[in-house]
């Protein structure tokens, strides 16, 4: 017992050096010794330093996500963001190993959470915030059953033009633009059903800008104007979606 306290009092030593605090935090899970994890996290949270922070982030990987809130994860995750110095990749293991049954929740969580940062561009490490989120969203596409609502309510809040990783957006844009019902949904969710003080010009707009994949079609334009109701005669929102795309006379 007193050989965990020490060792447990250098991990939440935030003037020890960082490698020491990790490779004691491992050893203290792999040998199975009674910590109050939770409780743990939260004080190495609390410094509100960078490397403790990251620390808090690592260890809750080794402990296991399912034992954690979606809401803490994202806790963790948005406090990084707001300290994060030069150090890169901290946010990987949490979006290559995060357990499937999880996503849905965090993603939800994590929208929810970035709006109160602000606008995109002004939000601390938004290109990591963003490279976290198209990534879950692509896992999340490759799993499937993900309705046109809650794709939108993950992507609403990240501007397509942020994050490091081009190649995970690019992942992320071709499942959109090869599945035309999950597609077509969401510009049906955003363009006809979304209430919005918005004309629908600008929430194309604002679409195309969240993906360029969601850019409509003609095709697509031919699904929006079978959407609308034949028997409304004041319903004249055809005549903004004609003009959505290139087409001839």
């Amino acid at each position: 017992t007193t050989l965990a306290d020490d060792l447990l009092q250098i991990l939440l030593d935030p003037q020890a050096i960082f490698a020491s605090r990790s490779i004691v935090g491992k050893a203290l899970i792999e040998l199975a010794v009674e910590v109050d994890w939770p409780t743990t996290l939260h004080t190495l949270e609390g410094y509100g330093d960078e490397l403790s922070i990251r620390l808090a982030i690592e260890l809750i990987g080794a402990i296991g996500y399912e034992s954690f809130g979606n809401n803490f994860i994202v806790e963790l995750v948005i406090a990084h963001a707001k300290v994060a110095g030069r150090t890169a990749g901290v946010l990987m293991g949490l979006e290559r190993r995060l357990p499937e049954s999880k996503i849905e929740g965090v993603l939800d969580c994590l929208a929810k959470a970035v709006k109160t940062l602000g606008k995109p561009s002004e939000r601390p490490g938004n290109d990591d915030l963003t490279d976290l989120a198209n990534q879950l969203i692509v896992r999340a596409l490759s799993v499937g059953g993900i309705t046109a609502e809650k794709l939108w309510s993950w992507m609403e809040p990240f501007d397509t033009r942020m994050g490091y990783r081009h190649e995970t957006r690019q992942q992320r844009d071709a499942f959109i633009q090869t599945d035309d019902t999950l597609r077509r949904a969401v510009q049906r969710f955003v363009l006809l059903d979304l209430p919005s003080e918005h004309s629908t010009w600008q929430r194309a707009w604002r679409m195309s800008d969240r993906s360029t994949a969601f850019t409509p079609t003609a095709d697509d334009v031919l699904a929006l104007l079978a959407a609308l109701n034949p028997a409304d005669r004041i319903d004249e929102r055809w005549k903004d979606l004609v003009q959505l795309t290139q087409h001839a006379g």
